[in-house]
């Protein structure tokens, strides 16, 4: 038996590298969990956890239950297709797995690096979908930033609709199967909760704008976005936005960019989120990035990075 993860790069589940590792299964009684957590990369665990986590976490008392609530735009990225495309490759070939692993390696690392590349903060991996956000932290919360985030949020759904919409599986010469992507785009109030105690801990997000993201992509079809009417009204004197309404004008189906007037604003404000601090600074004597980190993941991963980032 072998065991597949995801190990995503040096950014919170944003990279421009995805790496499937197929690895042996580990043995956990060969090396402690502390001995691993004291030689291994904070940065490597770091791609396990979004960063609006990273920057609730303190490092003097370890996490704590808690609801942050933030301004946030959401993007949500469904691939469809994954179910027939292994089904087509397993009959084609022995090493049908490992052959679809290879390929949704390459598909999602192309949707990851235009999410990066456009500032989001990936939240969540569910199943073969992605939600992808564009906070605002108290001090950046205004008017203008939430322009800003809801045009940046589009303009990167229309690049992953542009430049991954679809992926065709390749066996030779021949195309076998296909896989795409639908989207929905919302904004609004979110809300961010981490629960947990005895040094396991998770994360939820919630709230208004991830109700109706769920709405919207759940409209759309293969190559479609949907976009909910309060990103329209953000937007309405900076941007020009073509398609047509839909579900009694609550929803929009997105066709084009026609214009946009803040491209200089947006470039700057991709360059500040990007640029955002995992964690907050060090307390002395407090809890390693590394030991706060573990917390959010299980010991399996913590090992499977660390054999990762070793070969």
């Amino acid at each position: 038996l072998q065991f597949l993860y995801f190990i995503v790069g040096s950014q919170p589940f944003q990279s421009k590298s995805v790496a499937v590792f197929k690895m042996s299964p580990i043995s956990l009684g060969r090396k402690r969990l502390s001995d691993v957590l004291a030689s291994i990369s904070a940065d490597k665990l770091a791609t396990f956890i979004p960063k609006m986590v990273g920057l609730q976490l303190n490092r003097k008392n370890g996490p704590v239950d808690v609801i942050h609530g933030f301004t946030s735009t959401l993007v949500f990225a469904d691939v469809s297709g994954f179910s027939d495309a292994a089904r087509r490759l397993q009959t084609l070939s022995d090493d049908g797995a490992e052959l679809i692993s290879s390929h949704l390696n390459k598909y999602f690392t192309t949707i990851i690096d235009i999410i990066y590349e456009h500032g989001g903060d990936i939240v969540l991996f569910s199943g073969d979908a992605i939600i992808a956000a564009w906070w605002q932290l108290r001090d950046d919360a205004c008017e203008q930033n939430t322009r800003l985030d809801s045009q940046i949020a589009l303009n990167c759904a229309a690049s992953l609709l542009r430049d991954a919409g679809y992926y065709k599986i390749m066996v030779g010469s021949e195309c076998v199967s296909e896989m795409g992507i639908h989207l929905g785009l919302s904004q609004g109030p979110s809300y961010l909760s981490i629960f947990g105690s005895s040094g396991k801990w998770h994360f939820l997000l919630h709230g208004t704008a991830v109700k109706k993201l769920g709405i919207a992509v759940g409209m759309g079809k293969n190559g479609q976005l949907i976009i909910t009417k309060s990103v329209l009204n953000i937007l309405s004197g900076s941007c020009e936005i073509r398609g047509s309404y839909i579900e009694q004008n609550e929803y929009f189906l997105f066709k084009e960019i026609a214009s946009e007037t803040e491209s200089e604003l947006t470039s700057g404000r991709v360059g500040a989120l990007r640029n955002l601090q995992t964690l907050r600074p060090a307390v002395t004597g407090g809890l390693s990035d590394a030991q706060l980190i573990s917390s959010f993941v299980s010991d399996t991963l913590v090992f499977a990075a660390n054999a990762g980032s070793h070969g």
